[in-house]
């Protein structure tokens, strides 16, 4: 899941605790709008408006993710910082200007809906046990379309997605704001995948009863994207399994990471490398040869891999020398770090809430 921050703002232990009330109307004729979904994107964490338009959500403590205002018909608002706002919102929404019924696909088709259909199933859901227990429950609101110029599949959605994850147990609400798959050739077949990618925003309903999905849940954590950062956070390696290894060389942690301070935060930055001896060539006949070079490294370009218990493999691109995480694990600017290999091929199947907590047991 991406999310696109324009501010970053730090905020304080008491604006993280406030109420955030409002009203909501619509834009044109002011008048209130009754059953609008207001909701922290990627959360368990949400409410309705009631018959004046008005709403009241409190956020979680560390969890400062965008607040979203969704309703059939109108334009989705998508609301930044939302704790920095000390007084009532008022929230006016559009009536939606077009809808995807309108959008006209020229051209021949290569694929038909079903194969394509079947392509988005499994690079949106996944394919492990996560996702093949989820079932989509408005297919039809689904628009796909294959570009035979670029080899991409891309899908947009008339309204958000409804996915029932019965592994993890959880409903979604998924508003899909992108999804391109990109193949080396005019295909859908899995090995000719060369990225693929989506985006959205996030609403979770916890269907468990009496904790009948707590192992699962574990089980999809430990190892994931917010394990990862919820230990880079806590500095805290021990009996966690991960390991790291830079140019093949196992190395320590504390050997990758400065992490300081900052407010609610903790701010990592990618240590300097020691430089790396790149041996000379030698010759057969005992002419000279090729000396010992030392190189500079680049951690731009530089081969992390993450090993978790030894077997899922991940290899991590930085492209910024600085990021920040929170205590949940939610990490700024999002594309601080590129994943490829197991964390990069996590699918919308083995997604938890950013506010799910992970309770260790015997």
């Amino acid at each position: 899941m991406k999310v696109l921050l324009s501010l970053f703002i730090f905020i304080s232990q008491f604006a993280a605790a406030q109420v955030i009330t409002g009203y909501v109307h619509d834009a044109e004729t002011e008048e209130p709008l009754v059953g609008v979904s207001v909701y922290f994107d990627g959360t368990t964490l949400a409410t309705v408006t009631d018959e004046t338009g008005a709403f009241s959500i409190k956020p979680q403590q560390g969890i400062n993710k965008a607040l979203i205002f969704s309703y059939i018909g109108y334009e989705k608002i998508v609301l930044e910082n939302p704790t920095s706002y000390t007084s009532r919102l008022k929230v006016l929404m559009k009536a939606s200007a077009e809808t995807l019924d309108e959008v006209v696909i020229t051209g021949k088709t290569i694929f038909s809906r079903k194969q394509m259909l079947r392509a988005f199933r499994k690079q949106f859901l996944g394919d492990n046990k996560g996702g093949r227990s989820c079932t989509i429950q408005n297919e039809d609101d689904i628009v796909l379309y294959y570009n035979s110029g670029t080899n991409t599949l891309h899908a947009e959605a008339k309204r958000p997605l409804r996915i029932i994850n019965k592994y993890l147990q959880y409903d979604i609400n998924f508003d899909l704001a992108e999804f391109e798959v990109n193949y080396y050739s005019t295909s859908l077949e899995e090995n000719e995948i060369g990225s693929a990618f989506y985006a959205g925003t996030t609403l979770f309903k916890d269907t468990s009863k009496d904790g009948s999905a707590d192992k699962r849940r574990r089980q999809a954590y430990r190892g994931s994207i917010a394990h990862l950062m919820r230990t880079i956070y806590n500095n805290d390696w021990e009996n966690q399994d991960f390991d790291w290894y830079v140019d093949k060389e196992h190395i320590a942690p504390d050997s990758c990471f400065a992490i300081t301070d900052s407010l609610n935060y903790k701010k990592i930055t990618i240590k300097e490398l020691p430089p790396m001896e790149v041996p000379g060539l030698t010759t057969m006949q005992g002419a000279p040869g090729v000396k010992d070079r030392i190189l500079k490294r680049d951690f731009t370009k530089t081969k992390y891999v993450l090993m978790y218990r030894q077997s899922a493999q991940t290899t991590i691109n930085f492209t910024m020398r600085e990021f920040y995480i929170n205590e949940y694990g939610l990490f700024f600017p999002f594309n601080a770090l590129l994943f490829a290999g197991h964390l990069g091929n996590m699918r919308a199947g083995d997604l938890l809430p950013d506010n799910y907590e992970y309770i260790e047991t015997d």
